[in-house]
This record gives C-alpha cells, sequence and structure tokens, in this order.
C-alpha cells in the first residue's frame, strides 16, 4: 500500500510542476556560477534579479554576462554581417 501512495505523490506532484510556470527568477550571488545561472534564465526569457552583497561583483558578472553573449551571437550568427556590426557596438 506505501509504494501506491508514493506513486500517486509522484505523480501529482510532477503533473503540478509541469504546469507551473516559472517566470522570475532571483539568484543569490553573483560569482561565476550564479552569472552563468542568470544568463541562461534570462536567455530563456525569464526576469532575472541577481543579488550578491557587494556591487563589485555585480559589476563583474554583468561584464561576464555581457562578453559572454557576444561570443554566443558571433557563433550563432556568423554569417549574419549585420548582426555581428550590432555585436561590435
Amino acid at each position: 500500500m506505501a509504494f501506491v501512495t508514493r506513486q500517486a505523490i509522484r505523480r501529482l506532484s510532477s503533473s503540478a510542476v509541469r504546469n507551473a510556470a516559472i517566470k522570475h527568477v532571483t539568484i543569490i550571488g553573483g560569482g561565476l556560477m550564479g552569472a552563468g545561472i542568470a544568463q541562461v534564465a534570462a536567455t530563456t526569457g525569464h526576469t532575472v534579479v541577481l543579488v550578491d552583497t557587494n556591487e563589485e561583483i555585480l559589476k563583474k558578472s554583468t561584464m561576464g554576462i555581457e562578453s559572454s553573449l557576444k561570443r554566443v551571437v558571433k557563433k550563432k550568427f556568423a554569417d549574419k554581417p549585420e548582426v555581428n556590426m550590432i555585436n561590435k557596438l
């Protein structure tokens, strides 16, 4: 009987997760991992808030995300020079 209960709970919880839409993400810690998570969440359309206790870390994270996105654009749109011109701005 316990097995059946666990299966039912798993089904209920997984269906609830599938139907839930996460729109806003807050990342605590703007280090390398936090910046990477923020970048991935932002590129998938989420609203992202990056929080850290040090303003310098947030500036460094922002610059790292910007340079990483520029590299992605350069690779993804290598055959479209008009996009690469925007990337140089």
